[in-house]
């Protein structure tokens, strides 16, 4: 095992948080975290694990290190998170590098319209109705489409009732939220 391995694994067994810091080869750095796991069990075939890196070649580099110490599902899909107006405006394009879409609303509606939803004094502002903000939800769900892949959404505007007709209308393919929310959207 590589020296992060060798560093990591037993802190993962011993229900540790990890955060590890990782060169990508393009001397660029990664960082990502792996957050206290309640047990794991390396034999286990349900043990899931979240990648997060800058790129794709990264992503499947760490990818195909775990795979020499952990069992894995061959199919796992690699989806790409469109959380900022460039990823969504850029869509059709990032599209051809993963095999579905899930658009963060909450970061998406705060970094599009500059309002942190967050700060009391501008939290009014927030919203998921802006134009803006929609363009750019049909521009991620555009850009999926165009190259056969699923657009499935997080974050509050998902679970919002007044809001999932209009998704659906743009084609989202899947919704994801809180769970006090479903019956309700259930019933649209």
């Amino acid at each position: 095992p590589s020296r992060v391995q060798s560093e990591v694994i037993p802190n993962l067994l011993n229900k540790e948080n990890v955060i590890v810091k990782s060169q990508t080869g393009s001397g660029k750095t990664a960082s990502f975290a792996i957050p206290i796991c309640e047990s794991i069990d390396i034999n286990d075939n349900n043990v899931q694990a979240l990648i997060v890196a800058p790129t794709r070649e990264l992503a499947t580099q760490i990818y195909n290190n775990a795979k020499l110490f952990v069992k894995y599902n061959e199919n796992i899909k690699i989806g790409i998170m469109i959380e900022i107006p460039s990823s969504a405006i850029m869509a059709e394009e990032f599209a051809k590098e993963g095999d579905f879409f899930s658009i963060g609303t909450n970061d998406l509606i705060q970094y599009t319209i500059a309002v942190e939803r967050g700060n009391e004094k501008v939290a009014n502002l927030y919203t998921h109705f802006n134009p803006a903000v929609i363009r750019l939800i049909k521009s991620a769900i555009d850009g999926a489409h165009k190259n056969g892949i699923l657009c499935g959404m997080c974050g509050e505007a998902a679970g919002e009732i007044k809001f999932i007709p209009l998704l659906i209308g743009l084609g989202l393919n899947e919704f994801s939220m809180n769970a006090n929310k479903i019956l309700k959207a259930r019933k649209l």
